[in-house]
């Protein structure tokens, strides 16, 4: 193959003699996101052959498919090397300079280990089921039902985002079961956890709601503290469409304050930067004594025992 043509000019400076069909593609590639999602599947796979992590990033653009029959893909999914947890990864490349910033209404909130994960289990021949459940996740963050552009641009629509990417672990759950079951393993589980991994820069805005003016609907400069971190949590009410399998594990709400709570979900917005140092952390906790796993507990509620 021909590699790019240089001739000499001013000096020792050659040339670029590439012309305006190169520039125009070479523009195009940078205008999509596509590089940046091919960079984080090589940053994870890179971190794991180097040893500085446990997620592995051989499985990207895996597709998956909504009940009405529409496919999407999943960008990445980092496989821990004991081969029970997957990170679900969606990229997100904006503007360069971007800063989302995560409102936090309590200056003394302390950083959160609670995340939302998704659980597929096998117990051959009596059970098979996958739903979701919070637990703790290392690493630690502040978690915000609130994001927005920091820099005046346009707003940030994490629910969105957030949607196919629980909608995707959830696929992924269903398709790891019916794997499960034409190869008739007899005991298998998986956990998802569900990550957004975008260039912009991150911050967290945390304050007192009783020091926002009710007039006017804002805050005075001197009544906000703004960090920037490398990771949040968003949580936000995302109910999603519930199979028979994650449907059969819990029981139904009393009340509307119950309702809300089971369609609450989290998942972790990352710093690409900090990639590598969150998933050299990024642990699920084991259950502390006298506490059942999710997948226990929901077996143990059906009369399945505990494994």
């Amino acid at each position: 193959m021909g590699g790019v043509t240089m001739t000499a000019s001013r000096g020792n400076e050659p040339e670029d003699t590439r012309g305006a069909a190169y520039d125009t593609r070479l523009r195009a590639m940078n205008s999509a996101g596509f590089l940046f999602q091919i960079a984080v599947k090589a940053r994870v796979q890179a971190g794991f052959e180097a040893g500085v992590h446990k997620y592995r990033g051989r499985v990207h653009e895996h597709s998956w498919r909504r009940q009405d029959g529409s496919q999407h893909f999943i960008d990445v999914v980092a496989e821990h090397e004991d081969d029970v947890v997957r990170i679900i990864i969606e990229c997100k490349r904006v503007a360069e300079g971007s800063d989302w910033v995560a409102l936090v209404p309590d200056p003394r909130a302390p950083e959160r280990e609670e995340l939302s994960f998704a659980w597929a289990l096998t117990v051959r021949p009596d059970f098979e089921m996958w739903d979701w459940s919070e637990w703790l996740v290392e690493p630690a963050s502040h978690r915000a039902e609130f994001c927005q552009r920091g820099d005046g641009g346009e707003q940030v629509f994490l629910e969105k985002i957030g949607r196919e990417l629980l909608d995707s672990a959830a696929a992924l759950a269903e398709e790891e079961l019916r794997r499960c079951r034409a190869n008739e393993h007899r005991f298998v589980r998986f956990m998802y956890i569900p990550m957004l991994v975008t260039n912009a820069r991150l911050s967290v805005g945390t304050f007192d709601p009783n020091a926002v003016d009710t007039r006017s609907g804002t805050i005075d400069h001197t009544q906000v503290t703004f960090e920037e971190v490398p990771l949040f949590r968003f949580q936000k009410s995302l109910p999603e469409d519930e199979s028979e399998a994650a449907a059969r594990t819990r029981r139904a709400a009393k009340s509307l304050f119950e309702a809300n709570r089971q369609s609450t979900k989290s998942f972790l917005v990352v710093n690409a930067a900090a990639l590598d140092s969150v998933l050299a952390q990024l642990e699920v906790r084991r259950p502390p004594d006298g506490q059942l796993w999710p997948w226990d507990a929901a077996m143990a509620r059906l009369g399945g025992g505990r494994r």
